[in-house]
C-alpha cells in the first residue's frame, strides 16, 4: 500500500491530503481485486511469489495513475 503514493509531496499540491488517500485505496482496491493489465497472470508465479507480486503490480498502477490524475487535473 505504501508504493501507491511515491511521489506524495508532488500528489498532495492543490488536492486535499484525505482526497489523495482515499483515491489512493480505492484504486489499489480496484486493481487488486480485478486484476487487469496482466495482474492477473502474475498471480500464478509459484511459492507465494505471485501473491506478493500481484499486489506490488497492483500499488504501482494505482501510483501511475494517480499521478496521471493529478497532472490531468492540473491542466484543466
Amino acid at each position: 500500500m505504501p508504493l501507491c503514493f511515491l511521489g506524495w509531496s508532488e500528489l498532495t499540491v492543490g488536492i486535499s491530503n484525505g482526497v489523495v488517500l482515499l483515491a489512493g485505496f480505492t484504486l489499489f482496491r480496484f486493481f487488486d481485486i480485478v486484476k487487469p493489465l496482466g495482474i492477473s497472470r502474475l498471480q500464478r508465479w509459484p511459492a507465494g511469489w505471485g501473491a506478493v507480486v500481484d499486489d506490488l503490480a497492483a500499488a504501482l498502477a494505482t501510483c501511475g495513475v494517480l499521478h496521471l490524475g493529478h497532472a490531468l487535473w492540473l491542466v484543466r
